[in-house]
């Protein structure tokens, strides 16, 4: 999930991201407050690339997520343009720099990537202000693609992708049959057989991207929905 650089082309920066969601006005919002996880860790799946971390979000946490997007996010607007990947899922972005420092900060999240080193030798410092929800019906993928970096309002370069997922397909609550599936999160790259993550509520996944993303997608969501919460980490 990104920016949207369909994976039939040479990867080329577009506006996909930030031109087709619906951006909100910026106003004060309740978000939900978040507590500190201080047990934390982070597994590292690919080596320099794809990174879990467990329980960023607790159960409640996650639900007051979802509550905002099932009152925020509007479908996806008419079909891709040309270079962008297919996406058909509801989607909301706003920009709140509060929210962003509660994901970085309150929930234990800087103190957990405080030891991280980029090879250029910058270090992370937060997330991107930039905040989007993204809710999947039924039938619902986003196509094979690759995530571009972003600068923030100090011009300071994002390098990670971060998908917080809010809900797993199977919890009852979300699923319409008794056989949800789909809606994994598959990257791809080379001979490197396909990594498939499963959502999870709380689940966090951080990804490269830019120059180095691995072509990625979300795969159709069947019986179920599907919630995930966006932001970019960004580094200095």
């Amino acid at each position: 999930m990104g920016r949207g650089k369909s994976s039939s082309n040479k990867p080329v920066p577009d506006s996909a991201e930030s031109s087709r969601v619906i951006a909100a006005p910026v106003m004060p919002f309740s978000w939900p407050k978040l507590k500190l996880k201080r047990s934390l860790t982070v597994a590292e799946i690919v080596t320099g690339h794809i990174f879990l971390v467990r329980g960023l979000l607790d159960f409640a946490e996650c639900d007051a997520f979802i509550k905002l997007a099932d009152e925020q996010c509007v479908p996806t607007p008419g079909a891709p343009k040309r270079g962008e990947a297919f996406r058909n899922n509801a989607r909301w972005s706003t920009t709140d720099e509060e929210c962003a420092r509660r994901l970085w900060v309150d929930t234990g999240m800087a103190r957990l990537l405080s030891g991280w080193k980029h090879p250029d030798g910058k270090v992370p410092v937060g997330l991107l202000d930039n905040i989007r929800l993204y809710r999947y019906s039924p039938g619902q993928r986003f196509g094979k693609h690759y995530d571009d970096y972003f600068f923030d309002s100090k011009g300071r370069r994002t390098e990670y992708t971060l998908l917080v997922y809010l809900n797993a397909i199977d919890d009852k609550r979300y699923r319409t049959s008794d056989r949800p599936s789909g809606g994994e999160t598959v990257f791809y790259a080379g001979r490197m057989q396909p990594v498939s993550v499963k959502p999870e509520a709380g689940l966090a996944l951080l990804h490269k991207h830019g120059a180095d993303c691995l072509q990625h997608e979300a795969r159709e969501l069947h019986n179920s929905y599907k919630y995930v919460l966006r932001s970019d980490l960004v580094f200095e």
